[in-house]
């Protein structure tokens, strides 16, 4: 899961209101992402023959989140020179995430094995679809509450959206436990080891 990452709003360089006046404000808002794309490297690799070594090694790996989604948002810096009173255009940059495991030694498991595979993992695309669900929502509502925005207080409001994007991610692994829980939305994402 992805908690949102970092904006980076760069060098906003504004003018001093009380010296020049109004503050600029936003304008329009540039929005540079494909809601279909999804980045899935570095990939994630589990090995082993039956369902329980492949548990094994990606606990050993990957620890309790055998995936990732979500998504990572960052602004373009303001265009330097703007004036008192001008609005301008800010560009909002999106990548989205959906990495879930190969399971590398599939092909040698028995085929009740591979179909407990195919259903877990199809569960956890969709876990981690979720989580993409939530940070394109977020995306998109920030870039319509930056109309009218200062330039003053730009940081502050990405800053705010971040964290607001971060605790909605939280939020839905906390009433999904991870994806693992049953009968949840997001949920059922829980692998039967014992399965030979």
């Amino acid at each position: 899961m992805v908690l949102g990452g970092a904006a980076s709003p760069g060098p906003l360089n504004p003018p001093d209101p009380e010296e020049l006046g109004a503050a600029p404000t936003v304008g329009s808002v540039t929005t540079k992402w494909k809601a279909a794309d999804r980045t899935k490297t570095p990939e994630i690799h589990g090995k082993g023959t039956t369902l329980a070594d492949l548990k094994a090694d990606l606990d050993a790996s990957q620890g309790k989140h055998w995936g990732e989604g979500g998504g990572k948002l960052t602004m373009d810096p303001v265009p330097f020179g703007v004036k008192s009173g001008e609005t301008f255009t800010v560009t909002l940059n999106g990548e989205f995430i959906n990495r879930i495991p190969i399971w590398d030694d599939r092909a040698t498991a028995t085929t009740t094995a591979q179909k407990e595979w195919d259903r877990f993992i199809g569960k956890l695309n969709d876990h981690e679809e979720g989580h993409v669900s939530v940070a394109l929502a977020a995306f998109e509502q920030l870039a319509k509450d930056l109309i009218g925005v200062k330039i003053t207080d730009l940081a502050t409001k990405v800053a705010k959206a971040q964290t607001d994007l971060t605790a909605a991610q939280k939020k839905m692994d906390t009433d999904t436990d991870n994806g693992t829980k049953s009968g949840a939305e997001f949920g059922d994402a829980l692998l039967d080891a014992a399965i030979k």
